[in-house]
């Protein structure tokens, strides 16, 4: 097997202290609307998984997407800015940023 370098776009992981972290290059793609791409093939990744686990792929994503829709128009949690950069180490957090909210 090859081993290759990579360079994550996006990595999500549930702290028990802080909830859901999220990190992301934010400079990786061009244009904002490629994260809709993004987003979608992550949406379709996770319905693959729970098709596996024997439930309907339709269900799954109409759940998904039901949630994805309710969470953006009502956000259950406040989204904090932090600095991140990816080294050769993993992720690199730089807490100096304070939460700069909407534009």
């Amino acid at each position: 097997m090859k081993a290759i370098k990579i360079h994550p776009c996006l990595v999500a992981y549930n702290n028990p202290e802080e909830g859901l972290v999220v990190m992301l290059d934010n400079n990786e793609f061009d244009t904002p609307g490629i994260w809709g791409i993004v987003l979608a093939d992550i949406v379709q990744h996770l319905v693959n998984a729970y098709v596996k686990d024997g439930m309907s792929g339709r269900e799954v994503r109409a759940d998904i997407v039901q949630m994805l829709t309710a969470e953006l128009n009502a956000p259950t949690a406040k989204a904090e800015r932090k600095d991140a950069s990816f080294t050769d180490e993993g992720f690199v957090i730089n807490d100096q940023y304070e939460d700069e909210g909407e534009e």
